[in-house]
């Protein structure tokens, strides 16, 4: 059963509309949350997915200190449920109580997915997503220096504004180092009210085929 938890964001990252869509970021009740998965334990459910627009903000917006790793001890409390998992989770998320939460659980399975976009600096400075390629490898490196067959999966966008053939090659050698075992692959697409809703400047499609090739056939040898 999937089971959202939180709503909205506040990362406004250039190419995402759903902070104006959906609003700040809320967190569900967590009393509600453990009632509902109560609920889903004794009609028979034995695997929880917890889902949110930004799962990782869960509890930020509480007086008390509330956040994931608290979430995922109750519900692990629940008899019944077997197997609990995240949907995507940004990287400034993944904290160290939740890698230790990963590390350590019989029920959380050990399974992110983290969607990095580009493995290039200057393109996730213009995505405003506040991290960097080094700092991603270093959040993978421990993650896999922590848990014992940690699975990465991840998001790659193709085609952002001002991605040449030199930092879509340094996406693929990130992906190379960071060897996740699946990519979901799309391109980049103007949504109105965004930074680069007027972007005129687009990257030719028989240029993106090709790139698109390329990175599917990284990923099928990853």
């Amino acid at each position: 059963a999937f089971v959202k938890v939180q709503e909205g964001c506040n990362n406004f990252c250039s190419f995402c509309k759903v902070p104006y869509v959906r609003g700040r970021s809320q967190s569900r009740d967590f009393n509600l949350i453990i009632e509902e998965v109560k609920r889903l334990s004794v009609n028979g459910y034995k695997e929880i997915v917890l889902t949110g627009v930004c799962l990782g903000d869960y509890g930020k917006d509480f007086n008390e200190r509330i956040d994931l790793a608290d979430l995922i001890n109750e519900i692990e409390k629940i008899g019944g449920i077997l197997r609990v998992r995240l949907s995507s989770i940004e990287a400034n998320d993944v904290t160290k109580r939740l890698i230790e939460k990963l590390k350590v659980s019989k029920k959380l399975c050990p399974h992110l997915h983290i969607p990095f976009q580009s493995g290039d600096n200057e393109i996730l400075k213009l995505m405003n997503k506040k991290n960097t390629k080094q700092k991603y490898l270093e959040l993978v490196g421990k993650l896999k220096s922590n848990i014992k067959k940690i699975s990465i999966t991840t998001d790659i966008m193709l085609g952002f504004p001002t991605e040449d053939d030199a930092k879509f090659k340094n996406t693929l050698e990130f992906l190379k180092e960071v060897e996740p075992e699946k990519v979901h692959i799309f391109t980049f697409n103007p949504r109105e009210g965004t930074v680069y809703s007027d972007y005129k400047n687009k990257i030719p499609q028989q240029i993106l085929e090709e790139r698109l090739n390329r990175i599917i056939a990284l990923r099928k040898k990853l």
